[in-house]
C-alpha cells in the first residue's frame, strides 16, 4: 500500500486474511428420557458455528447402533447458534429387558465433519416373548436376553427352527412366569436356550420341548418338573436343576443326552419313559428316587461317570425286561455312595461293574436289591483311591473333609 502527496511518499504493508470457512461445534444434546424398540428416538442437538462464514450447507445427522441414519439441516450464521430436532428409527437385532446402546450425533459443513459426539441411551425391548416374536418375523437366528428378572404373564412359546434364546452378560437373566404358566414351550427344531434362569413356584415345567432342542448352562429351580420332553431330540449341557419334583423327564423316543448337570433335591432326579437316553458326567444328589427308568428298552439307555450320592434310592429300573434276550442296561464308571438303596433292579438286568461303592472291592451288603439280575463283579469294581488333600487354611476353612463330586 503507498500513499503519495506533493512532497512525501510512504509504503505500508496490509495483510487481507480471508474469512474462515463455516465450522459446526456441538455444544448441546437433549435426548428422551425413556427409549422402547420401535420407536423413533429422537434428540434436540444444538450446534454453534465457530466460523467466519455462514453454514449455507451444515448439516446434522443421528446414526442408530445398527448404522441407520437420519440428516436435517443445520445452518446458523457465523457466530449464531441453531437448534434442530433429529429422529432415527431403532430397528435392531431381536432383544429383550434393557440394553445401553450407543447413538452417534455428526455435525457438518459442505460434507466434511466438524464435530461428532456418542451417547448411550438404555433401550427398552420389552418381554422374551415379545423377543421371540420379532425373531419369528424377521427370520432372525437370535434373541438376546438382558439380565433381569421376567414375569412372563404367558408361556413363551418358541415355533421358530434354529433360533437360539440368549442370556447377554454376567448377571442372571432369569424368566419367572405368572400365574402357574410353563415357562418356555419349544415346538421348533434345532431351538437353543443359552445361559438362562427358570425360577418357578413349584408347579407346572420349566421347559417343555417337542421338538430337537439343546439346554446349555441353564439354571432351574422350584417347579414340578424342571426339564420335560416328549418329542425330538433332547440336549441337556452344563445345567443346574434344583427343588423340584422331577428334575428331568424324557419321554420321547428320539435321542435325550445328559452331560455336566446336576440335579440336587428333588423327588425324581431324572425319570426315563422311552429308550436312547444317555446320563453322563453328571451329579444326581439328595433326591428321593434318583434315577428311575421305567418300561423301556434300555439297549440303548446308559449312565456312566456319574455321581449317584446321598439319595433314598439311587438308581431304580422297573419292568425292563428279564428274559435271556433282553439286553442289560450299563450302568459304569458312575460313583454310587451314600445312599439308602444304590440299585434296584425290578424284572430287568442292570450291568453294574466298574463302579465305586463307597468303598473299594465287593459291593457292600445291602446296597443294591435285584429282582431280576444286577451284575457287579467285584474284580471290576473301582479300586481304592491313594489321593491325599491337604486343606490347610482356604477361604477360612481350617479343616473338614472332601467327598467324591465335591468341591470346596
Amino acid at each position: 500500500l503507498e500513499l503519495s502527496s506533493d512532497n512525501r511518499t510512504a509504503t505500508a504493508t496490509l495483510v487481507v486474511e480471508e474469512a474462515a470457512p463455516a465450522e459446526l461445534d456441538i455444544t448441546d444434546i437433549a435426548d428422551a428420557e425413556s427409549v422402547s424398540a420401535g420407536d423413533a428416538f429422537s434428540v434436540n442437538v444444538t450446534v454453534e458455528n465457530v466460523g467466519d462464514r455462514d453454514a449455507d450447507n451444515g448439516t446434522v445427522m443421528l446414526e442408530s447402533p445398527t448404522g441407520t441414519t437420519t440428516e436435517v439441516d443445520a445452518q446458523p450464521s457465523a457466530g449464531e447458534t441453531n437448534t434442530s430436532e433429529v429422529s432415527v428409527d431403532i430397528s435392531d437385532r431381536p432383544r429383550a429387558g434393557e440394553f445401553d446402546r450407543e447413538f452417534t450425533v455428526t455435525a457438518e459443513t459442505d460434507g466434511g465433519t466438524d464435530d461428532e459426539q456418542t451417547l448411550s441411551e438404555t433401550v427398552n425391548y420389552g418381554s422374551v416373548r415379545s423377543g421371540v416374536a420379532q425373531a419369528r418375523a424377521a427370520s432372525a437366528d437370535t434373541v438376546l436376553i438382558a439380565p433381569g428378572t421376567y414375569n412372563e404373564r404367558d408361556t413363551v412359546t418358541v415355533e421358530t427352527s434354529d433360533l437360539v434364546l440368549e442370556a447377554a452378560g454376567s448377571d442372571p437373566a432369569t424368566i419367572a412366569p405368572t400365574n402357574d404358566q410353563t415357562a418356555v414351550d419349544i415346538r421348533a427344531d434345532n431351538v437353543t436356550l443359552q445361559g438362562l434362569t427358570f425360577e418357578g413356584d413349584g408347579n407346572e415345567s420349566a421347559v417343555t420341548t417337542e421338538a430337537d432342542a439343546t439346554l446349555e448352562s441353564v439354571d432351574v429351580e422350584n417347579w414340578e418338573t424342571g426339564i420335560e420332553s416328549s418329542d425330538g431330540t433332547l440336549s441337556v449341557r452344563d445345567a443346574r436343576i434344583e427343588n423340584v419334583a422331577t428334575g428331568l423327564e424324557t419321554n420321547s423316543s428320539d435321542q435325550t443326552d445328559v452331560n455336566f448337570t446336576t440335579v440336587r433335591a428333588s423327588d425324581i432326579g431324572v425319570r426315563v419313559t422311552a429308550p436312547n437316553a444317555l446320563i453322563a458326567d453328571s451329579s444326581i444328589i439328595g433326591a428321593e428316587t434318583g434315577i428311575d427308568v421305567v418300561e423301556v428298552d434300555v439297549s440303548n439307555v446308559e449312565v456312566r461317570r456319574t455321581t449317584i450320592r446321598q439319595n433314598t434310592l439311587g438308581l431304580r429300573v422297573f419292568k425292563t425286561g428279564e428274559n435271556d434276550d433282553d439286553p442289560f442296561m450299563p450302568l459304569n464308571s458312575n460313583n454310587l455312595e451314600s445312599n439308602g438303596l444304590s440299585v434296584l433292579a425290578d424284572d430287568s438286568k442292570v450291568d453294574a461293574n466298574d463302579n465305586w461303592w463307597g468303598q473299594p472291592g465287593a459291593v457292600p451288603p445291602g446296597d443294591t436289591l435285584a429282582r431280576s439280575t444286577i451284575a457287579t463283579d467285584p474284580g471290576r469294581s473301582r479300586i481304592d483311591s491313594n489321593l491325599q488333600v491337604g486343606l490347610g487354611s482356604v477361604g477360612g476353612l481350617t479343616g473338614g473333609t472332601f467327598e467324591r463330586g465335591e468341591s470346596y
